[in-house]
């Protein structure tokens, strides 16, 4: 592995592998799905009744009813409220997940557990989820289209250079993750490493959220487009 500096961007050069390929790859005589079969399939969970609580519970950050500094996300096994001042990390296990109601088991900091009976009603804007085991506010509704806009900060030429110049391509890709996946995320700053694979081309880049968690995010711009993951 040859390493080079592009002005402030550590550039870390790799050659494809069959190995990598495979990953890539859909296996012989495969195809993957088009977007269109997915999104053909696709219910958005913000607008829907029949997904599950848990479901539309990820689907949005909240924020308290009468207090926008007040914040929570619940998903993929961790429960984060926030006043503005305090945050409040726990774990949880799915006991059972409905259409409107879920029940928790959920693990705090001091090493309590507490049974939690979420309710999630209405849907899009009117939705609202309530619970007597949250420890910032009990209800919760979600926080308004536009006041998610998550921010890449410190991105640098040289690596723009390596992505075609695509800076705003780049914030909707990494937006559009942390409004599913990290949705406390209001800032994701670049690290200033670039990985650059020269056979295929494709520049890989990591970011780090301002979520209570700092979520990672590996960012890889291959044919055109980016693609997040973290």
């Amino acid at each position: 592995m040859a390493v080079a500096a592009v002005g402030a961007v550590t550039i870390l050069i790799v050659a494809s592998v069959a190995r990598c390929a495979a990953v890539r790859g859909s296996g012989a005589g495969g195809s993957e799905p088009t977007q269109t079969e997915d999104a053909a399939t696709t219910e958005d969970p913000a607008t829907s009744e029949t997904t599950t609580a848990l479901a539309r519970l990820a689907s949005c950050e909240w924020m308290g009813p009468d207090d926008a500094a007040m914040r929570m996300t619940l998903a993929d096994g961790r429960l984060v409220e926030t006043d503005g001042t305090s945050t409040y990390i726990c774990s949880y296990e799915v006991v059972s997940d409905g259409p409107a109601q879920a029940e928790l088991d959920v693990l705090r900091a001091d090493g309590t557990h507490v049974t939690a009976d979420v309710t999630v009603t209405g849907v899009g804007d009117a939705m609202r989820v309530s619970s007597d085991a949250f420890q910032v506010s009990q209800s919760w509704v979600p926080v308004p289209s536009g006041d998610s806009e998550v921010e890449v900060a410190g991105v640098d030429e040289a690596y723009l250079d390596l992505v075609g110049g695509d800076e705003a391509g780049l914030e909707e890709a990494v937006a559009g993750w942390c409004s599913v996946h990290a949705v406390a995320a209001t800032r994701a700053t670049f690290d200033g490493e670039v990985y650059l694979d020269t056979k295929t081309g494709d520049v890989t880049a990591t970011l780090t959220c301002d979520d209570p968690g700092e979520t990672i995010l590996s960012v890889t711009w291959a044919s055109g487009a980016f693609r997040v993951v973290g």
